[in-house]
């Protein structure tokens, strides 16, 4: 069982590691769009070709966005609630990753 100690400290981990690697998916889809577009102005081919893959890359991106949006309004919640449990001070005190690392059980 969590006390709220180690419940901040896994949450504020988490939370940033998931923001983390939303935030590196989305620069790994970026770098693919800018190879297979480039691939294609590089290798003179023509503007329809590979058409379908770059769509659905951007909806990929699309979804990407709206997950680190989602992840943004999590980690607002989260605040909330460490407000309302009394772990934190107000809404704009956010736990570092120092605090994270102290008891993670």
């Amino acid at each position: 069982m969590l006390d709220h100690s180690t419940a901040l400290a896994r949450i504020t981990q988490q939370i940033e590691d998931a923001e983390s690697l939303a935030n590196a998916a989305l620069q790994a889809q970026a770098r693919l769009m800018d190879t297979l577009v480039t691939a294609r102005i590089d290798t003179g081919g023509a503007i329809t070709q590979g058409h379908e893959a770059i769509a659905r890359l951007q909806k990929a991106q699309s979804q990407t966005i709206s997950t680190c949006a989602d992840l943004g309004r999590v980690h607002s919640a989260m605040r909330a609630v460490g407000v309302e449990v009394k772990m934190m001070t107000d809404e704009n005190d956010c736990p570092d990753r120092k605090m994270a690392q102290l008891k993670i059980a």
